[in-house]
C-alpha cells in the first residue's frame, strides 16, 4: 500500500515537474532551443482548422541535422 502511494505521488510529481520545466513553462529555458522543430497538431478546431503547434520528436529521424560547414 505504501509503495502504491509512493508510485502515485512520484508519477504526479513527474507530471508537475514536466509542466514547470517545459519550454515556455514557469521555470523553463530562458532561450528557446534552436534545434527544436514543430508541426501542426492533428486535433481540429472549428471549421476543421488545426491551430496548435506541437514539438516534432521525429523531425531529425526524417531530416538528420547536419552541422553547417564554414567556408573560409
Amino acid at each position: 500500500n505504501t509503495e502504491q502511494k509512493f508510485n502515485y505521488l512520484y508519477e504526479e510529481w513527474l507530471a508537475i515537474e514536466h509542466d514547470l520545466l517545459r519550454e515556455r513553462g514557469l521555470w523553463g529555458f530562458d532561450e528557446p532551443d534552436p534545434l527544436a522543430k514543430y508541426k501542426l497538431d492533428f486535433i481540429e478546431g472549428p471549421c476543421r482548422m488545426r491551430k496548435r503547434m506541437v514539438l516534432n520528436e521525429d523531425f531529425y529521424k526524417h531530416y538528420p541535422y547536419r552541422i553547417p560547414i564554414e567556408h573560409n
